[in-house]
């Protein structure tokens, strides 16, 4: 037995100043509100620059945990365990033809390089790659060694594990477009995106958001020609 709360009010006290603190379960997911009065010029209806404190101050202790990787499934939560063992992880212990390896690690570098290049030519600053192959040929220590250095950058990384419904696509989405410069990994994509989803999953890449600033990397255990095939047949972007 244990209490499960979907709708509570809480009394929350931070440097001497006093907010109310909605939280709302939704679907799978939950939604906060910090109310507090307007102070100054504020309105009902602007910014309280002290909830903007009080929201900076949360981050600032948030990012000085343990290193983590944000990981979603059904939820996000930070995963310190994985991110150990993708600092494990390195381009040498990959068995693959040196110039896909070179590749795959320039697209670490030169991506988030090269935000001017893609406002320069009017080109939305995003890209996607699909790792494919039976099992057992690579793309998982590959995708650990990317994310390996993608960290060494400083660059936050993404990992979906599972997203069924819709409601969680968006979620994946939001996250991600906060987060930019981000990598977001979707594993066994074809399992992420099921035919009730798909066209929705496809809104969301390509559709009227801007997803500037965030590489996709999705893998599949199936060739190309299949995954498109059960994709929509769209084409590697």
């Amino acid at each position: 037995m244990a209490d499960s709360t979907f709708f509570a009010r809480y009394h929350y006290s931070w440097n001497s100043e006093d907010f109310i603190l909605y939280t709302i379960v939704e679907g799978y997911g939950t939604v906060q509100y910090i109310l507090k009065e307007p102070k100054g010029n504020e309105t009902v209806t602007s910014h309280s620059s002290i909830v903007d404190s009080l929201l900076a101050t949360i981050g600032a202790w948030l990012t000085k945990e343990e290193p983590a990787i944000y990981v979603f499934d059904g939820y996000w939560t930070r995963s310190t365990k994985l991110w150990q063992e993708v600092k494990k992880a390195k381009w040498e212990d990959v068995i693959l033809d040196l110039k896909m390896k070179k590749a795959l690690t320039e697209v670490a570098t030169k991506f988030f390089d090269s935000k001017d290049i893609y406002e320069e030519y009017g080109v939305p600053w995003k890209r996607g790659l699909i790792f494919h192959g039976p099992v057992g040929n690579g793309k998982t220590i590959s995708l650990k060694a990317l994310m390996h250095t993608i960290l060494d950058r400083n660059v936050v990384t993404l990992y979906v594990k599972s997203a069924p419904q819709s409601y969680h696509l968006r979620a994946v989405f939001q996250m991600a477009r906060a987060m930019t410069p981000c990598m977001l990994v979707l594993e066994d994509i074809d399992t992420i995106v099921t035919n009730s989803t798909r066209s929705y999953f496809f809104n969301e890449v390509d559709g009227l958001e801007n997803n500037d600033g965030i590489l996709m990397i999705a893998t599949t255990n199936h060739c190309k020609c299949e995954l498109n095939a059960s994709l929509g047949s769209r084409p590697d972007k």
